[in-house]
């Protein structure tokens, strides 16, 4: 449960809000553009103004602080389009923008399509974990930065940590090697509302068939004689039934996905459902989380839209950490 009492206003000052506006800026446009990236698109020139944010101003700006990466969800993208689920980073941008953070530190991408009717068509895809993983060497390069702040949010999570984590993606239809590990290069990992142990409604006839619940690179959470079993959120019985083969490996994987992660996630998701529990446990827990926020109210988009100061005192913590430790960042 959060803490009721926090004393926000030691860290926030409303009075300084700027207003965030994508799309990235000119400057890491064209660096992009001159080193590679090209055709990666991270601009989201389909969403205009609303599908990416982030990069200097202009060439000799000194990036001052670690730069956090934002990386959305299922039919959400970089910035707010108005629908339910399409809000976006925005409430994040601004406590960040409101403390000292400028738009050279701050970056998002939209790595979907927004249409909330391909949800369940979506998976965890050779394409969407290269495009995010492409996005963060694309930021940690041009910011020339040791490390990166990861934030992300549901199927972003899995996504992201595929990204950090790196190897071989199997497919119905293709087979990819992602890359190395690259958790070394991330102080904090922050996952929001993530399915890492999968989704009890994917073993519903009605979701059984759709690609985002495949058994290979879904949110399959486990099936056999129990699978009945995977709705009793008060039983810790059958946790070590197989589920999903990327989210096995990604939980049998013990390389962490950043120097420190925290976890954010609430038991009235209404998108997850079951009081947020798979077989018993937490499907939004990490195994190498050391931190971790549970709700009991919010539903799935508001653990994003109303997180954001744990998120910010999160990064600042550890920052302050790695900063204290290792010197500039």
């Amino acid at each position: 449960m959060f803490k009721q009492i926090i004393p926000v206003f030691l860290l926030v000052n409303i009075g300084l809000f700027q207003l965030l506006v994508g799309p990235i800026s000119m400057d890491f446009k064209l660096w992009l553009n001159k080193n590679g990236y090209s055709d990666d698109d991270f601009e989201s020139k389909d969403f205009e103004n609303i599908g990416s944010f982030g990069g200097k101003e202009y060439f000799s700006y000194t990036v001052k602080k670690i730069p956090v990466i934002f990386i959305h969800g299922n039919s959400d993208g970089a910035l707010n389009n108005g629908t339910p689920y399409g809000s976006g980073w925005n409430s994040h941008l601004k406590i960040f923008l409101d403390n000292g953070y400028t738009k050279a530190e701050l970056y998002g991408i939209t790595w979907g399509d927004r249409n909330v009717n391909n949800a369940l068509k979506k998976t965890f895809s050779c394409n969407f974990v290269k495009k995010i993983r492409r996005f963060i060497l694309a930021v940690l390069e041009y910011t020339k930065c040791k490390y990166v702040n990861i934030v992300s949010h549901s199927i972003g999570v899995t996504l992201t940590r595929k990204a950090i984590k790196g190897g071989i993606i199997n497919e119905n239809n293709d087979v990819c090697d992602i890359g190395e590990y690259l958790g070394n290069k991330v102080n904090t990992f922050i996952a929001i509302s993530g399915a890492n142990y999968g989704l009890c409604f994917c073993i519903n006839p009605f979701f059984y068939e759709t690609p985002s619940c495949n058994k290979k690179n879904g949110f399959w959470p486990g099936d056999g004689q129990y699978s009945n079993e995977c709705i009793n959120a008060n039983n810790y019985t059958y946790q070590s039934i197989e589920y999903s083969k990327l989210l096995q490996e990604l939980n049998d994987d013990k390389k962490p996905e950043g120097k420190f992660v925290v976890t954010i996630f609430s038991t009235g998701d209404e998108l997850i459902g079951n009081r947020n529990k798979v077989f018993g446990r937490y499907t939004s827990s990490l195994p190498s989380a050391s931190t971790q926020y549970i709700s009991h109210l919010w539903n799935h988009t508001e653990t994003k839209d109303k997180s954001q100061f744990y998120v910010f005192r999160e990064i600042m913590k550890n920052d302050f950490k790695i900063n204290l430790i290792n010197g500039r960042f």
